[in-house]
């Protein structure tokens, strides 16, 4: 598993920036980041608008977590934000049972003197259903046709699997998973033991997750660069 470190060196980050990450979004290591194996069916997202953008990010974050508390478990909240300034909409992710529909009956509400204005985020419909996954822990000592045809019994459950690429340097299986509630079946089978080893499973794209993506790089002409949100 790559190492903090290893991730704040691969993108060209000091040690001062990764520190700095708790202020501007996920620690680079945040468990949160991995594939959920929370039923899909139980995330939801929701945009808010209506926030003066130059507002301290902490005040809006704590704002909109008090206003929305109620409605169900807020996993994530996502405002992007440059070195003086706000972006006018934020996305918050919550874990629960129709948790993202009961924040949005809340749109209008007063918050300190603005309205917040709530908008729904659904997720792209082949989210959970579409996915590429990657497979260590198997036995590497096997060739890569007996490989494929394990992996392929292991997971027919999952959905249709298609197109495998078997790294034998990297000790690893690619391959996609098209299925009704995919992501939900493919997690499961996380630590799952197949010829007498435990599976390492992880979902590289097509997730539903409860965390927003976030891309970081460093702002020019600063002599300590900082790391900005986008």
């Amino acid at each position: 598993m790559e190492t903090l470190a290893s991730k704040v060196d691969r993108l060209n980050l000091s040690p001062m920036d990764s520190s700095r990450i708790r202020i501007i979004g996920l620690a680079l290591d945040d468990p949160r980041t991995l594939p959920l194996k929370t039923k899909i069916r139980n995330v939801g997202r929701i945009i808010v608008k209506g926030y003066d953008a130059k507002l301290p990010h902490d005040d809006v974050e704590s704002a909109l977590r008090k206003l929305f508390s109620s409605c169900g478990e807020i996993n994530d909240i996502y405002i992007c934000e440059t070195e003086d300034r706000l972006y006018s909409d934020a996305t918050i992710y919550f874990i629960g049972e129709g948790a993202a529909e009961k924040a949005l009956q809340l749109s209008g509400s007063d918050v300190g003197g603005w309205k917040a204005i709530v908008t729904p985020y659904p997720f792209p419909e082949a989210a959970g259903r579409s996915l590429i996954v990657c497979v260590t822990g198997y036995d590497t000592s096997l060739s890569k046709i007996k490989i494929e045809r394990a992996l392929r019994q292991h997971f027919s459950s999952c959905g249709r699997l298609r197109d495998f690429d078997i790294s034998k340097k990297f000790a690893s299986a690619e391959f996609g998973i098209v299925g009704e509630d995919a992501q939900d079946k493919v997690m499961e089978l996380d630590g799952s033991d197949m010829g007498g080893r435990e599976l390492h499973v992880q979902v590289i794209s097509g997730a539903v997750t409860a965390v927003h993506t976030r891309r970081y790089r460093s702002i020019p002409n600063k002599r300590a660069c900082k790391v900005q949100r986008c």
